[in-house]
Formats: C-alpha cells, sequence, structure tokens
C-alpha cells in the first residue's frame, strides 16, 4: 500500500505500507506535539481548511509503528498506484 497528501507546494509519498490506522486529531488538541510524531504543514503552507488526522502506519520490514499528523487529502493507493481510499 502506498500513502500520499500534500505538504506545502510537494508531495510526500510512503510506500511498503504492510498495515493502516488513522483517526482525526481532535480540535483543541496540540496538533503535532508529543513524543515521536512526524508532523507535516498543510497543502500549500496556508491555514487549513482541511481537517488533521493521526495515521499510524507499519511499513516493510518495520517492528514499530510510525505515527504521523497530515491534513486531508490522504490518499491510500494500492502498489499499482490506484487510489483505493481518500481520507
Amino acid at each position: 500500500m502506498i500513502i500520499k497528501f500534500q505538504e506545502n507546494e510537494k508531495w510526500v509519498i510512503f510506500s511498503e505500507v504492510d498495515h493502516v490506522e488513522y483517526e482525526p486529531v481532535v480540535t483543541g488538541n496540540n496538533v503535532g506535539y508529543g513524543g515521536g510524531i512526524i508532523c507535516y504543514n498543510p497543502p500549500n503552507n496556508k491555514k487549513p481548511a482541511n481537517e488533521c488526522f493521526e495515521l499510524s502506519f507499519f511499513t516493510k520490514n518495520m517492528t514499530e509503528a510510525t505515527v504521523i499528523h497530515a491534513y486531508s487529502p490522504i490518499y491510500l493507493m494500492n502498489d499499482n498506484g490506484k487510489t483505493i481510499e481518500t481520507i
């Protein structure tokens, strides 16, 4: 599986994802604060109009989950690059 989303003017891509879980970041919480969380800026570095999500996923040969905060739209794609879900 592939995870793809936009940060500022560029695309961020995680490949070889085996498992992903996600949930919205509750408004009022400090987005991006906490140990081990990788935080991404909203698209075009503007005030986010879209919802922020916390994604937790495992990539190939990893024993610990990667946790990120990213703004929608976030594309979950199969290994061939076809979108299977949009968050």
